[in-house]
């Protein structure tokens, strides 16, 4: 997966395009962060758009899977917010998991290396544990906020 300097997410199939990934700094504020995946659109809320402030664009690392049984796993994008990573492609950072056919949050993990950088281990954490209940609704993506 790519992401193209105007937040483009390229090599994902069709049926999830478009695919954007806005990140707009601004100063001390949390960054404005927006993923778009086809009809789907979400608002990251500051309490996990903080987290992109961290990383310099070129560690921000995307990956998808669309191969696999939907029934074990949704379809999905993956966003690597790599802090420190070791020569081994293991980090220090931030995971995020959207489903790519909706675009909700499934997981948010803590990522930390291990082993002088030969392995690492993650926990997960709760979107409530971090975000308000208000700041939660933007995380519901557009158009299914009022099922």
């Amino acid at each position: 997966m790519d992401l193209s300097r105007s937040g483009e997410i390229q090599g994902l199939p069709k049926e999830y395009l478009p695919a954007h990934l806005a990140i707009t700094k601004k100063g001390d504020a949390p960054p404005e962060v927006t993923l778009r995946l086809g009809r789907s659109v979400v608002a990251i809320p500051g309490c996990i758009s903080e987290l992109f402030r961290r990383v310099p664009r070129s560690h921000l690392k995307l990956s998808a899977s669309w191969y696999h049984d939907p029934e074990d796993l949704p379809y999905y994008l993956s966003i690597e917010l790599q802090e420190q990573s070791s020569k081994e492609g293991f980090f220090d950072g931030w995971s995020l998991l959207f489903n790519l056919g909706g675009g909700e949050l499934m997981s948010l993990h803590r990522v930390w290396q291990i082993d002088n950088g030969w392995g690492e281990q993650r926990a997960e954490i709760k979107p409530s544990q971090i975000c308000t209940p208000e700041e939660l609704q933007t995380l519901i993506p557009r158009g299914q906020r009022e099922r």
